[in-house]
Parts: structure tokens; sequence; C-alpha cells
């Protein structure tokens, strides 16, 4: 087809029926290329993630200020807001692709995140070899047949740990075994957000973690703004409300009981913590989802 991605794209789900993709809602989206024309050195910048199975051919793709070549069983990771521009495109270059909203990635957050995206930033490219390309296929194969099942009331549960397993055994075959080397900055990101991943139902201040790392509050929020563009106050938030919505989505809990699990006094101060962060109370939120 002819469709082309203009700069600043933020895709939704009618672009994809045009297109022939599957897809979830506005939330993840799979198709295989050629289903759109590239424009080469144009630059882009999606909002949303992207992940791309090289089948065949090669490509040059720019990734913000550097190039990186692309070839059979290579696949690249794309982070939301990366600029991008193709640079060169073989004739016989087939790629199966999968997008994943803002907000469908908001629900994979988990203190291995911040180590996830810093590894992808630091190199987009991963070429898993031998046994390793078939269980990344598998991957696919198994996204691309929940995608299939309209009718399975468990489909966002399914697609959520399917790439969950995906973003974990991408980390298990790459990660170096030569430890990276941190910034002291990046050091106790790391840190903090272990700790919020330990503590974030019982401890919503950032005063508790500030303690706990014999630092100000201010310092802390200051190391965390510089690697992940959050404030510390965010980045606990954040964390809160992802388990809220996967509560909220399985469907087995009260909100009350969602509340109280997640540390707040009764349900009135989780509505009004999970509407200044989402804009919707959790009964409208859990209604629409």
């Amino acid at each position: 087809m002819d469709e082309q991605i203009q700069h600043s794209t933020n895709l939704d789900a009618r672009f994809f029926e045009r297109i022939g993709a599957l897809h979830y809602r506005d939330d993840v989206m799979l198709f295989e290329q050629p289903a759109f024309r590239y424009h080469a050195n144009r630059l882009l910048q999606f909002d949303y993630a992207m992940l791309a199975f090289v089948v065949d051919g090669q490509a040059d793709m720019q990734i913000e200020e550097r190039t990186y070549h692309l070839e059979n069983h290579d696949q690249l990771i794309l982070l939301p807001g990366q600029n991008t521009a193709m640079k060169y495109l073989s004739d016989d270059f087939r790629a199966r692709f999968v997008l994943l909203s803002k907000n469908f990635v908001s629900y994979l957050t988990t203190e291995d995140s911040y180590v996830f995206v810093q590894m992808i930033r630091n190199n987009p490219i991963i070429r898993p070899g031998g046994q390793v390309v078939n269980t990344f296929d598998s991957c696919y194969d198994l996204l691309k047949a929940t995608l299939m099942q309209e009718d399975n009331p468990y489909q966002r549960q399914m697609l959520y740990h399917i790439i969950k397993t995906y973003i974990y055994g991408t980390m298990y075959y790459t990660t170096p075994e030569v430890p990276v080397v941190r910034t002291r900055e990046e050091e106790l990101t790391y840190r903090f957000m272990e700790l919020v991943e330990h503590h974030y139902r019982e401890h919503h201040s950032l005063g508790f973690y500030a303690e706990k790392m014999h630092l100000t509050g201010k310092y802390i929020s200051k190391c965390v703004t510089q690697s992940t563009g959050q404030s510390g106050m965010q980045v606990i938030a954040g964390r809160i409300i992802q388990q809220a919505k996967l509560m909220l989505l399985t469907r087995q809990k009260t909100i009350a009981q969602i509340g109280f699990e997640l540390g707040f006094s009764d349900q009135s101060a989780f509505g009004k913590f999970f509407c200044k962060h989402t804009g919707e109370s959790p009964q409208r939120w859990r209604l629409n989802h």
C-alpha cells in the first residue's frame, strides 16, 4: 500500500486497519512490511515503541545521531520519542513489526525497565544467534495468534505477558557478561527503582526512599530526572498507577480492596490519587477498559 508515516506520528487503529494490520485497540499493532512506503532520509519520530524483526534483506537506519546496519534475523527496538530515518533499504527487505503505545508500555514498567531502556539506548540492534532466534520468533507468533482472538476476555493480559517475556528474554540473551559502567547518577537511579519496586505499596513519599538511601529527596529526584526524564515522585506515582490499572483490569477485587492493597487509607484517598494521575476515577477507568 502507499501509506506515508509523517513526522511526529501518532498512529491509531484506523491507520492499521487500512494497511491490514492486526491490532488491539490503539495499544498493540502487528504488521509485516511492505505495508507502507518508506521515504529515504525523512526524519520520523514515533509516539510508539517499535519492535522490528528482520526476515530478509538489508537496511541502514539512523537512530538519533548514529546509523545502524540491519540484516536477516536482526531485531530493532525503538523507544517512544526517538528520532529515526531510513537511509537505505534493499529491494528484498522484509520485516515484521510490533508497535506498542505509550499507554501499553507503561504497564511494562518494573525495576528492570531502567536497565532495559539504557541497554536499548546504547544499542537498539539485537543479533540473536542459533536457537535464540526461534525463541523470539515464537514470541512473535504467539503475539499474532493472541491478536486474532478478538473474543478472548483475557486478550490484554495475555499480550502483556507475551511482550514481558520478550523483554526479559532480550535482557537475558543480550546483557553483556562485563557489567556496564554506570555514572553515579545512574547507579543511584537504579537503586531507587529497586527500592520503589519493593516498597511502593506501603510507602508513597520520596522521604522514605531518601532516608533508605541516606540522601536528600532533592538530590535523588535530580539524579532520577537526569537518568529517566521523570522526577522521583513521578516514578513512585507511575508504579502505583501501573499496578492499580493491572488490578482493575482483572476485575477480581473491589476498588476499595485495590486501594487498601496499594497502601491507601480508604477508597476515597485512592480515588483522588488515581484521578489526579489519570484524569479518570477508578470506576470510570475500569468501565472503559
